[in-house]
């Protein structure tokens, strides 16, 4: 089957993109709740089929870019090697942030999962890189 035949059998554009919205919306909430942090489109007005998230609960905290660096990395590599999911993630105005692109084949139970693996991932980071005497 190919792409186009395959995105006819899923009904067209329009259901694609209404499922996709959907999902995105409901998956923020989703992660909102998991991850005890905000939604900057409460509405989903503005959201089309990704959705910016910030990863900390608390803003503002300064970092030297070598702890910024070993972060990405430590987020890369757990993310997708030992949860196996991933949301791009950067750092802005002080903050870590994640953005998710819904697909056809993402449900709201992913960005649940995502939020979970968020909250381990981002506590080990707390434990070993910014506040590892702490860990102990």
């Amino acid at each position: 089957m190919t792409v186009l035949a395959f995105r006819q059998w899923l009904e067209g554009e329009k259901a694609i993109n209404d499922y996709c919205h959907k999902t995105a919306v409901e998956g923020a909430k989703k992660l909102v709740e998991v991850m005890g942090t905000r939604d900057m489109d409460i509405s989903g007005e503005l959201t089309l089929n990704m959705l910016p998230l910030p990863v900390e609960k608390h803003h503002g905290e300064i970092y030297t870019a070598e702890q910024i660096a070993e972060i990405n990395k430590y987020l890369q590599e757990k993310l997708l090697f030992r949860w196996n999911t991933y949301a791009a993630h950067f750092f802005h105005n002080s903050a870590f942030w994640c953005r998710c692109s819904t697909q056809v084949l993402n449900e709201v139970s992913d960005f649940e999962y995502l939020g979970k693996a968020f909250n381990v991932v981002c506590q080990e980071i707390k434990d070993t890189i910014l506040f590892p005497q702490k860990a102990t």
